[in-house]
């Protein structure tokens, strides 16, 4: 894919996310723990897709599912970090390395069960 097609679309159907910020770990402060307090969440922009007939041709393993997703965006994501789209989460599986020669990340992503709602 061209980086201009990518800039239409990311122009054309980007909407707002998060990403889980980084969570700071529990720690003894004295003879007091302090236990781990959750990041703030990482607001930035992107678009969102399924996943096509290509991407399901060079998945390593070809484990992807309906339920799979892709994001186009400029933001880094680091794997297994959980992305918020519209009050649904999807949990970051793989990269496909644009940015090398691009400017923008594609990432592979999974629905996470939201058991708890």
């Amino acid at each position: 894919m061209k980086q201009s097609q990518v800039k239409r679309i990311l122009k054309k159907y980007e909407m707002p996310m998060s990403v889980e910020g980084e969570e700071v770990p529990g720690h003894w402060e004295g003879p007091v723990w302090v236990g781990p307090v959750p990041g703030d969440d990482i607001e930035f922009r992107g678009s969102f897709h399924p996943v096509n007939n290509d991407d399901l041709k060079f998945a390593e393993g070809g484990t992807f599912t309906v339920n799979d997703r892709k994001i186009l965006t400029t933001q880094e994501i680091a794997n297994g970090k959980v992305v918020t789209i519209k009050d649904d989460k999807y949990r970051v599986m793989q990269q496909k390395p644009h940015n090398l020669y691009a400017g923008f990340f594609v990432y592979y992503v999974r629905r996470v069960d939201n058991e708890a709602k």
